[in-house]
């Protein structure tokens, strides 16, 4: 309960003028679509974004992109890889138009809206129901598991959007969000035919410039991701064996904890929730 009062439930979408009657998108037309603000508002490596841009390029699209939505059944896809690269995108998109339709400065989640209201507030309307980014990750990708501040599975009994839920937990996913702030993974485009080898490069490359050591101190510091997803991780061996598991075999870093994983304190960085423009 505390935290649907934290987050602020709302019904509002971004596609709210939507007219019925519009073609069924596909996990292509999101693709294209993803494709096209990342040629010209996204930065090459994914690591930041010209949101001016993006606007610029969404502005004409809306129309056409919101009335699709509307007429997409949420369920409607031929196998999982449609499915889950569908939601990957469209979610990394959802945050996209909502930083530029809530025109967001700062930082993403705005100074004045709180962490969980920014997430529960960027929705929109796919196949008749309320996906929010709250929904979207947690509900669908993470196979209908709480929120880290919520208890029990975040679509309840009788909701319709479980026909949405991917099963099981792909933990690879936590590193294909882009949550537009500093902290978050690079935002990259996801497809079906090649969704298993991004997931892994994406991964790969985010422990490579994620996890820090302190040989002397025994310390080793990872993403608040890891921390509050752990549950996710927990078939990996945990956080720290996931984040070995995707570092180079030669690398040295992997190499010395693997030696001294048993004895190392793992510590969470902070989050950077500014938004991720250019510098």
């Amino acid at each position: 309960m505390l935290y649907w009062l934290i987050s602020g439930r709302s019904r509002a979408v971004l596609n709210r003028k939507a007219q019925p009657g519009g073609a069924a998108l596909g996990a292509s037309d999101i693709i294209e679509l993803v494709r096209t603000c990342h040629a010209s508002g996204i930065a090459p490596d994914g690591s930041a974004a010209d949101y001016a841009a993006v606007d610029a390029v969404l502005a004409p699209r809306r129309e056409r992109f919101y009335n699709g939505l509307l007429a997409t059944p949420p369920d409607a896809f031929a196998d999982r890889a449609q499915a889950f690269s569908f939601w990957i995108n469209l979610y990394n998109l959802l945050i996209l138009d909502a930083v530029t339709t809530f025109r967001v400065r700062r930082a993403t989640v705005g100074l004045t809206q709180g962490i969980m209201r920014f997430f529960e507030k960027a929705a929109y309307n796919v196949g008749g129901h309320r996906f929010s980014a709250n929904d979207i990750e947690n509900g669908v990708l993470r196979a209908n598991a709480p929120h880290p501040a919520a208890r029990g599975p975040h679509f309840r009994d009788g909701d319709p959007r479980r026909a949405a839920v991917l099963e099981p937990i792909d933990p690879r996913v936590h590193f294909a969000l882009n949550c537009a702030s500093r902290s978050c993974p690079y935002a990259r485009v996801y497809e079906p035919e090649r969704l298993d080898e991004q997931l892994d490069a994406a991964i790969r490359a985010f422990v490579a410039g994620d996890v820090q050591v302190d040989s002397v101190a025994r310390e080793v510091t990872l993403s608040k991701i890891f921390a509050w997803f752990a549950p996710d991780f927990e078939d990996a061996g945990g956080a720290l064996a996931t984040a070995i598991q995707y570092m180079p075999t030669d690398d040295g870093v992997r190499l010395w904890l693997e030696q001294h994983r048993e004895s190392v304190t793992v510590k969470f960085r902070p989050y950077d929730w500014h938004l991720n423009t250019p510098s």
